[in-house]
This record gives structure tokens, C-alpha cells and sequence, in this order.
């Protein structure tokens, strides 16, 4: 199964699931603060999920 099947927008991104899509897009292993300080370099950022309780 490709991995946009598996993977859409709509899913939560973090640096595990972008080291599993940059190994298997570009055949390049990177460790998940590698990921992060790429991100950093490329002006791009993630959140991490947070739980919102309700009232």
C-alpha cells in the first residue's frame, strides 16, 4: 500500500512518520532529531498533539 494511502493531510505528522517517509521516498535513513533540526534548517515546524478536556 502506497504510503498516501496510508498517510493523508488529515493525518497527525510527527518525526516518526516523517523518518518512515523519507526512508521510503528517498532512501535516505535520518534519526528523528535529524528530522528536527531539517525542519528547523527548511523554516518548517510540527506540533505536537495535544488532549483538549471538555468543560
Amino acid at each position: 500500500m502506497p504510503v498516501e494511502e496510508v498517510l493523508g493531510p488529515e493525518s497527525c505528522w510527527n518525526t516518526c512518520i516523517l523518518q518512515y517517509v523519507v526512508e521510503d521516498k528517498f532512501a535516505v535513513t535520518m534519526s528523528r532529531s535529524g528530522i528536527t533540526d531539517l525542519l528547523y534548517r527548511l523554516h518548517l515546524h510540527y506540533t505536537r498533539p495535544t488532549y483538549i478536556g471538555q468543560d
